[in-house]
C-alpha cells in the first residue's frame, strides 16, 4: 500500500471513530467559506485568501498522516525491536 492510499484509509477510519471531530471541521470549512463569499459580495476579491483556506488544512492533514505513516512504517527498526526484546526477555529467564 502506498503512502497517499494509506493516509486516505486513516483519514476515513478517523472520522468514522471521530464523528464530531468531522462536523466541526465542516462547519469551520463551510464558515471561511462564507467569508470568502462576502468579501467577493463586497467587492474585496482577492484569489490568495481562497486558495490558502483550501490548501492550509490539506496540507496540515497531509504532513499529520505523512508523520504517522513514516513512524508506522519504520523498515528495520522493527525487526531490531523486535529482536532485542527477545532477547532482554531471555536474559531476565523469561520464556
Amino acid at each position: 500500500m502506498d503512502r497517499f492510499n494509506w493516509i486516505m484509509k486513516e483519514i476515513y477510519k478517523d472520522g468514522k471513530k471521530n464523528f464530531r471531530w468531522v462536523i466541526k471541521g465542516a462547519g469551520l470549512l463551510l464558515a471561511m467559506i462564507l467569508l470568502i463569499k462576502l468579501l467577493i459580495f463586497f467587492g474585496m476579491r482577492d484569489l490568495f485568501l481562497p486558495l490558502l483556506g483550501i490548501l492550509i488544512p490539506i496540507a496540515m492533514l497531509y504532513s499529520w498522516y505523512s508523520m504517522d505513516y513514516d513512524a508506522k512504517h519504520k523498515k528495520g527498526s522493527s525487526a531490531y525491536d523486535r529482536a532485542s526484546k527477545r532477547y532482554m526477555k531471555k536474559l531476565k529467564g523469561g520464556k
